[in-house]
């Protein structure tokens, strides 16, 4: 058994109708690493909102890996001003939030319809996604966890969620 190159891989291109929403994610390596995650599964848009993430940092440039010059980045001040301008380009989108909430559902059990386009809301890594941006969200949704700790990693969770939420949309 051989390891393939990037070259060899035999995945083929494929888009989904998802783009990802961040509020508050400030960490560079973090950053990094949803762009390179947002390659992987096809998605091409993201809102940066209140990152304060310098886009030309070695540490995310060196997670993404290159694959932040293939995606449509639009950073924010605010997460009001991205969600905004997200009412204004897209008003059909449904904005789902990635959060244990008293009422959220468990990700698996989301229905995903291929004509809808969602965006998928990721909070910061100290208080995750805001009240404010929580209310404005259609559907809030988790990951369940078997352990002690109520939180994962942002990078970790939305690899689960964008797993989860394309292998619905194939």
């Amino acid at each position: 058994m051989n390891q393939l190159t990037h070259d060899q891989n035999p995945f083929k291109p494929k888009s989904f109708p998802i783009a990802l929403l961040t509020d508050g994610v400030r960490s560079p390596a973090n950053i990094g690493g949803l762009f390179r995650l947002m390659d992987a599964f096809g998605i091409k848009d993201i809102f940066l909102a209140d990152s304060q993430v310098d886009l030309n940092s070695s540490r995310l440039k060196r997670t993404a890996r290159g694959t932040e010059r293939k995606l449509n980045i639009l950073a924010y001040d605010t997460a009001a001003d991205a969600l905004a301008a997200i009412q204004e380009q897209r008003p059909e989108a449904k904005l789902i939030a990635l959060e244990i909430t008293s009422d959220s559902e468990v990700i698996d059990s989301f229905e995903v319809a291929s004509t809808v386009e969602y965006i998928l809301v990721l909070g910061g890594e100290l208080h995750g996604v805001s009240e404010p941006i929580l209310a404005q969200c259609e559907k809030v949704v988790h990951i369940p966890m078997y352990g002690n700790n109520s939180s994962m990693n942002v990078t970790q969770s939305a690899a689960i969620a964008l797993h989860t939420l394309t292998q619905k949309l194939l």
